[in-house]
């Protein structure tokens, strides 16, 4: 039952894109019959967008937020609630259960002995105010500023932007030195790509605030956006005297390369290595372009050997292709399963070596690691062809087809096979077939004019 709802109601979506109540109504399917809160969440979040009055929508989308335990924007979606309803117990409620899941079990109390006097869940919310706290509920007492904090930070999680914007705006009338305000501007005209705008704002959030590395790092990437390398690296250096991250070393390396600075680059990529906060990679990356540049050498181990890949594809690129195929055989010593670097020395092997024999060597052995990757049966096929070994590449161009019916390539390189193997029919019909499949092969020329 609950399926054929579901399709029901997503058909009549289809149909009807603008229907807010049906978007609800598949919210209401996914929640209450396919326990899916996510997925209820989206519907309730395009309702929510299609109509930002409408409280019972509002209600929805905070809930399914908070069953996702999304309680940073389930908050915002509940303050939005109060904001129109001030008396709406539920919307106390929820947001009451946010803040102490959240650990803010003061502001937590609050909110449930308003939920208390408003109802619906009066007993639910007596009950947690008689376990946590007792006292008279009272209207906060916040001022104009924390207030208009409040406000726009909602707005501008809810994706209201020219809301948010107007009462960032009054926040820094008021008070001038309100660095988040100022920072959260800038991130407006971000999101416009006015980085003009953008660097004015976060330089004033920097004036008013020396110590916040978030606001260093946001304006070293809009001084690197307007190629100011200079400038950019001074931030990023004064965010690692406050803070030193990962990619913070990362960002002041990316700048000493483009500075020509290659040597600094190096240590910084190497010193971000030792965060553990998911910038490896990145690091990687930047170091196997950086290496060739210093000749540093390094030991490379299971932890850091995606630099050997990096770093080859960095030679290839010089035509340097020795010093690439070193690397990639470095990498497999380190690493023999992985079929992706066997896939690339065979390509290099045979584009750029001209060693068609050792090329295949490798190529079987990207397929032997993982046999069900067409695109290695399509290049070792072609290996074979450029062997004149028509029947091995045939049998490999078979294989591609096998795997994905509809690649063009395959076919039309079967019907190469085929035609040099002397059988034009079927050389024939693949061409047809690769025609069929994809058009783009056959752009100037005929099937037909392919056997002459």
């Amino acid at each position: 039952m609950k399926k054929e709802a579901s399709e029901c109601v997503t058909s009549l979506l289809e149909r009807e894109p603008g229907n807010e109540p049906l978007y609800y109504l598949a919210g209401q399917i996914a929640e209450k019959l396919e326990y899916d809160f996510n997925s209820a969440s989206n519907y309730y979040g395009v309702a929510v967008s299609k109509n930002p009055e409408n409280q019972k929508y509002i209600l929805s989308f905070g809930t399914s937020l908070f069953m996702q335990r999304r309680y940073d924007t389930a908050i915002a979606v509940f303050s939005k609630l109060i904001e129109i309803n001030s008396a709406h117990g539920e919307a106390y409620y929820y947001r009451g259960l946010c803040l102490e899941s959240m650990g803010n079990r003061e502001k937590a109390i609050e909110d449930m002995q308003l939920a208390a006097l408003y109802g619906p869940k009066i007993d639910e919310a007596r009950a947690f105010v008689e376990k946590y706290g007792r006292r008279e509920p009272q209207k906060p007492t916040i001022d104009k500023i924390e207030q208009l904090e409040i406000l726009a930070n909602d707005n501008f999680q809810l994706g209201r932007i020219a809301e948010a914007e107007k009462q960032y705006q009054e926040i820094t009338t008021l008070n001038p030195k309100h660095d988040r305000a100022w920072y959260q501007l800038g991130e407006i005209s971000m999101g416009r790509n006015d980085i003009e705008q953008a660097l004015r704002y976060y330089s004033q959030a920097i004036d008013s605030n020396k110590e916040n590395d978030e606001y260093l790092l946001r304006r070293g990437f809009v001084y690197k956006k307007m190629n100011k390398f200079e400038l950019a690296e001074k931030d990023y250096s004064q965010a690692i005297l406050i803070k030193p991250k990962g990619y913070s070393y990362i960002d002041r390396a990316r700048c000493y390369k483009e500075l020509k600075e290659y040597k600094k680059s190096e240590q910084d990529l190497l010193a971000s290595l030792q965060y553990k906060d998911g910038s490896a990679n990145s690091a990687f990356v930047e170091l196997g372009v950086i290496l060739p540049k210093t000749g540093t050498k390094i030991k490379f181990t299971p932890e850091n050997k995606q630099i050997l890949l990096y770093r080859a594809f960095e030679y290839f690129n010089q035509g340097k292709f020795d010093l690439a195929k070193n690397d990639y055989q470095v990498f497999l010593k380190i690493d023999p399963d992985n079929d992706d670097a066997y896939h690339r020395l065979g390509m290099l092997l045979f584009e750029k070596m001209k060693n068609t024999d050792e090329a295949i060597l490798n190529l079987s052995k990207a397929i032997e690691k993982k046999n069900g990757k067409n695109v290695y049966y399509l290049d070792r096929g072609r290996m074979y062809f450029a062997k004149n070994d028509f029947l091995k590449a045939k049998d490999d161009f078979s294989k591609v087809i096998e795997l994905s019916p509809n690649n063009g390539w395959g076919f039309l390189h079967r019907g190469d096979c085929y035609k040099k193997l002397g059988q034009k029919d079927l050389a024939l019909e693949d061409y047809k077939k690769a025609k069929q499949v994809d058009q783009s092969l056959f752009h100037t020329v005929q099937p037909e004019d392919m056997l002459k």
